[in-house]
């Protein structure tokens, strides 16, 4: 069914049925109990606090040893699905980045499927900054993902510091890495 035909049948429902629905969806499905809780109770920051224990245990499973990037990458899409500010979105990107980054340095080499999702991740976090006008805001937590990443594989670290270098100066990046130091 559409959203238009979904519409049309709704509009013939009375209000106690419409209330009875809403409830039996919210019983029955955690997506809408979690989308239902935050419209009452619109909490961006405990939202995000949320979403980025379930970040950290994609890196840093309770249960076993395995990295599951793709479940932290579900993390950060669930969590826009909120209609979360830009801000609180590109922090949590950038605290992917910062947690992978962090692993590597732990683990040495992972897979190339790893650093690529990190280096996307930060393209994607710095796309977004860019287009809401946060870059100057977050350049220094971005920096002092770049110095930590220096410490770790090299291809790694280059392949940051060129999406770094896209988005900003590059006469910068020299004054302000060494003035972030």
């Amino acid at each position: 069914m559409s959203q238009a035909g979904l519409k049309k049948e709704l509009k013939h429902l009375e209000k106690e049925h419409l209330v009875e629905l809403v409830l039996d969806i919210y019983k029955r499905s955690k997506e809408a109990k979690a989308f239902l809780d935050f419209f009452v109770d619109p909490n961006e920051k405990e939202l995000f606090e949320k979403y980025k224990s379930k970040v950290y245990e994609a890196f840093y499973p309770k249960k076993g040893y395995k990295v599951k990037i793709a479940q932290g990458k579900k993390a950060i899409s669930e969590f826009k699905k909120f209609e979360t500010s830009a801000d609180l979105q590109a922090e949590l990107m950038l605290y992917f980045v910062a947690t992978g980054v962090e692993l590597s340095l732990h683990y040495g080499y992972l897979t190339q499927g790893f650093f690529t999702s990190q280096v996307k991740m930060l393209d994607t976090a710095l796309r977004l900054m860019k287009s809401e006008e946060l870059l100057k805001k977050y350049q220094s937590p971005v920096l002092k993902i770049l110095e930590i990443s220096n410490q770790g594989y090299f291809q790694f670290s280059d392949s940051l510091h060129e999406i770094y270098q896209q988005y900003y100066d590059e006469n910068e990046l020299d004054d302000k890495f060494e003035e972030y130091l």
